[in-house]
C-alpha cells in the first residue's frame, strides 16, 4: 500500500510503504515491516522497544533493488497492541543506495 503523507516539519517527503525490513545492532537481528519511508529515514513497526539513540543497520528491498543504511533511532513509541513504532534516521547510506531510494520515491508521485 503506497500513499503520500501530508508534509509536516520533516525535511523529506514521506511515502507510506509496507515492506519487510531487516535491522540489527550489536546484539539483535530482527525482521519487521516499514510504515513509511523518506530520503532521511523511515518508521518501522517492531515487536520490541529499541532505545532512542541506538545505532542500527537496516536493509530492505525497494522495487527490484536492495537498500542498506546505517541508521539511528530517533524515537520509539508503544502502539497499545504490544508493538512499537520506531523512527530511524539514515546516517550512512552508500551513494548508489541513496539513488535507488531517491528514484523510487520520485516515481511514486
Amino acid at each position: 500500500m503506497k500513499k503520500p503523507i501530508e508534509r509536516d516539519r520533516r525535511r523529506h517527503k514521506r511515502l507510506e510503504l509496507t515492506n519487510l525490513v531487516a535491522y540489527k545492532n550489536f546484539c539483535i537481528e530482527e525482521v519487521s515491516e516499514t510504515i513509511n519511508i523518506s530520503l532521511g529515514g523511515m518508521k518501522i513497526k517492531t515487536e520490541f522497544p529499541i532505545d532512542e539513540g541506538e545505532s542500527l543497520e537496516v536493509s530492505l528491498k525497494i522495487g527490484d533493488n536492495d537498500f542498506e543504511s546505517k541508521a539511528r533511532v530517533i524515537y520509539c513509541n508503544g502502539r497499545g497492541d504490544e508493538t512499537y513504532e520506531v523512527g530511524v534516521r539514515f546516517e550512512e547510506t552508500p551513494g548508489g543506495h541513496v539513488r535507488i531510494l531517491s528514484q523510487y520515491l520520485a516515481n511514486q508521485d
